[in-house]
């Protein structure tokens, strides 16, 4: 005989911010970033991943004419807060009035190394990653460019999968190209380019979408270079259309690719002192001034130091951030219809001189933070972010080189692409990291937050796609293997995630009818105020195990009974889930708690342990048909429900916090459980969200403490039980990987 399982929904709403313009904050002191002097030129900065932990970690290069200033690496916590290194991890470095910077696993081990330039004449530096926060001076496996060094990038030019290494100079030799012997010993001088300009940056991205590497090389004393990989050799490409830049010495250039309009092709955009220009990619062939028609031709005037493309808002559309460092520096928010302006916080400082800016997601919260380096004043600015969504990916190359430089990603959302190259193609004296950023709007519950295809272009060959990659993530591409590894964007106070949920945790005997309160908050920024938004429509999903609670179609509007206001309007049943849209005809305003009404379930199918209900996504529709919230909650519990034939006495449910989880989240291995036990014997269950069993372990407890192994378990969120005699304990921990 079926009965009847009630249960109610109660949810809380706090504002989200749908503005596409964000907001930075200063967060150098709480970071521990310092600066070390007054007169020290910070000339470089650049992030990299020196351990392998998949947070970015920080380099700075200092100095001054006085060479008595040492580099600065800071270690990344992974709690916001940064360990400065001591100089002796780099043995044997002195101080040094180092230039520009760049980071390459130039040896496939692992671990990126580092090329450092120097001014007044000093012989440049290759540090070797020793892989545990120490380096070594290899400089002897290539030959000095020569003095006053500046630009240099590691890139795989003649595509064996080793990085090799490109200089530029400041003195009449020009450019400088290394060859990588493969055995991690020696670095060759080749010739490839015929480049004899005196200039900065040097940059790769592939002008012409062959999935080959071509070279932009800077000339402060007159026009830029483009050096076009045709797979036989490279050849100079028309830049006929940069003679308008022409550069002029002691002011070497800044320039950045990317693809503005996603048509697979970077777009260019590079200054000259007081005025900037974006040229469009005419598919490899040359470039159209794109200035005007984008609406950039209204930047300050000034020295434009540093200009990258990121998509600091996260809605699809790459934004430029320019650094001047005379006046003020502006970032210009991408859209379908061009560029608007806003102003950054990064303030000019009184003295002038030489600055730069270099980009991370520091923290892996999917909003790209800047840092800012001038005289005597370093500060870190935390981007606070959005509501929209984001992607965050990095890749290991076999074939390709370690870090997979000069490597395509795009992303497939919709059936729209977006293209990124992880490579050196941006930026000067803070370079772009190796991190392919997507951004994707406002979420989109109809697809459940998940990107159609991401696709990878290795770089020296071979297409990888891989379906179904989930949004709101770091992920890491292997080369053979896919995703290997993921990071979850921590939940906070300032996101739409469902937080502070109850797990109810008892078993419903079969001849009763239980209601079960599940209250979930979502909270995010308070700036997007939901009571002042015309509300018309609130659709929300639960999961359940459909072979313990039933419910058709046809039922659907019958056992649901909306909340006082609102009118059911449809719902859409699946295998474990049903999805149920409510009409708003009282026109209530979202400022408090909405109870969701009540659905009711037939149970029909006895199971010791029950089913799990979740809550996946709640969307919220305005009068002018736009979803303006939507987040996604998957994988978090609302109530866990035994459904069962009452034999006699439960045994007793401890509180849940009687069970103590460490690690959690975990990225798999061992699970550490504590319980209030001394000793006993134990047994240890784990259910995915549909309540089915995956793991059961019996084992003796010692000293209060259990290990359970959840190596075999792929990344997710599961439910825990633990039975200790009479006594049952619950939880739930994340895996990540």
């Amino acid at each position: 005989m079926k009965r009847i399982l009630l249960f109610s929904a109660i949810l809380l709403f706090y504002g989200v911010k749908t503005s596409a313009q964000i907001n930075f904050e200063d967060v150098t002191p709480p970071s521990k970033i310092t600066t070390p002097t007054t007169d020290d030129y910070s000339f470089s900065s650049i992030w990299v991943d020196v351990d392998g932990d998949d947070y970015f970690d920080l380099y700075i290069a200092h100095g001054n004419d006085h060479d008595d200033e040492y580099n600065q690496l800071y270690h990344n916590l992974r709690d916001g807060t940064f360990l400065l290194l001591d100089p002796s991890v780099f043995n044997g470095a002195l101080p040094r009035y180092t230039g520009q910077l760049c980071w390459g696993d130039y040896n496939n081990d692992g671990f990126p190394d580092l090329y450092e330039s120097h001014f007044n004449r000093r012989d440049n530096r290759i540090w070797k990653n020793n892989g545990n926060l120490t380096f070594s001076d290899v400089s002897n496996i290539f030959t000095n460019p020569g003095i006053y060094s500046t630009g240099a990038i590691f890139s795989d030019f003649d595509l064996d999968g080793n990085l090799d290494l490109l200089v530029n100079t400041q003195s009449r030799s020009g450019s400088h190209t290394y060859h990588n012997n493969g055995t991690g010993s020696l670095f060759t001088e080749v010739v490839p380019f015929k480049n004899f300009g005196i200039g900065d940056e040097i940059l790769e991205t592939d002008i012409n979408n062959d999935n080959l590497p071509d070279y932009m090389f800077g000339n402060a004393l007159g026009i830029d270079s483009i050096f076009v990989n045709t797979g036989k050799g490279y050849v100079g490409l028309n830049v006929d259309f940069l003679s308008k830049v022409r550069n002029s010495q002691d002011y070497p250039g800044a320039a950045a690719f990317g693809d503005v309009d996603n048509d697979g092709y970077p777009d260019l955009i590079t200054h000259y002192p007081n005025k900037f220009y974006l040229f469009h990619n005419l598919k490899g062939t040359s470039f159209s001034d794109w200035t005007s028609e984008m609406k950039l031709d209204s930047a300050k005037e000034g020295y434009h130091h540093s200009i990258f493309f990121c998509d600091f808002d996260n809605d699809g559309w790459l934004d430029i951030i320019i650094l001047n460092t005379e006046i003020r520096s502006e970032i210009w928010y991408g859209s379908n219809n061009g560029f608007h302006l806003d102003i950054l916080p990064i303030n000019t400082p009184p003295t002038g001189g030489l600055q730069n800016i270099s980009l991370a997601d520091y923290d892996n919260d999917g909003f790209m933070d800047i840092l800012h380096c001038s005289i005597g004043d370093t500060k870190l600015w935390h981007n606070k972010g959005n509501a929209n969504q984001w992607l965050n990916v990095t890749l290991r190359g076999h074939k390709a080189n370690y870090q997979g430089l000069g490597s395509k990603v795009i992303s497939y959302v919709h059936g729209t692409p977006q293209y990124r190259e992880i490579a050196y193609n941006q930026g000067n004296y803070g370079y772009y990291p190796a991190l392919a950023h997507f951004g994707f709007g406002p979420a989109d519950c109809s697809s459940g937050s998940v990107i159609d295809s991401l696709v990878v272009i290795w770089q020296p060959g071979g297409r990888q796609v891989i379906k179904n990659v989930r949004m709101n993530e770091l992920v890491v591409v292997d080369q053979d293997s896919g995703i290997v590894r993921t990071i979850e964007k921590p939940l906070s106070s300032g996101i739409g995630y469902a937080q502070n949920f109850s797990v109810f945790n008892a078993t419903v005997p079969a001849d009763t009818i239980v209601q079960i309160p599940l209250k979930v908050i979502l909270s995010s920024s308070s700036q997007f105020r939901l009571d002042s938004l015309p509300v018309t429509e609130l659709t929300f999903s639960i999961s359940y195990n459909s072979n313990i609670l039933d419910l058709t179609p046809s039922k659907v509007a019958q056992r649901y009974t909306p909340p006082t206001g609102w009118t059911f309007k449809n719902s859409l049943v699946g295998t474990d889930s049903i999805t149920i849209t409510i009409t708003n005809t009282a026109q209530q305003k979202l400022s408090k708690v909405v109870d969701l009404g009540m659905l009711r379930f037939d149970t029909y199918f006895s199971q010791p342990y029950g089913t799990f209900v979740t809550l996946n996504n709640i969307t919220i529709r305005t009068t002018d048909g736009s979803y303006r919230f939507c987040t996604t909650t998957e994988n978090n519990f609302l109530a866990h429900i035994s459904v069962g034939w009452s034999t006699g006495v439960s045994p007793s449910v401890s509180a849940n916090d009687k069970l103590i989880i460490s690690p959690d989240p975990i990225h798999g291995g061992v699970l550490q459980l504590t319980l209030p036990e001394a000793s006993g014997k134990s047994e240890v269950l784990v259910f995915d969200v549909l309540g089915r069993e995956l793991l059961r372990e019996q084992s003796d407890m010692i000293g209060g403490s259990l290990r359970c192994r959840v190596d075999a378990l792929p990344p997710g969120t599961y439910y825990l039980r633990v039975v200790v005699g009479h006594n049952h304990y619950s939880g739930n921990f994340r895996k990540i990987n």
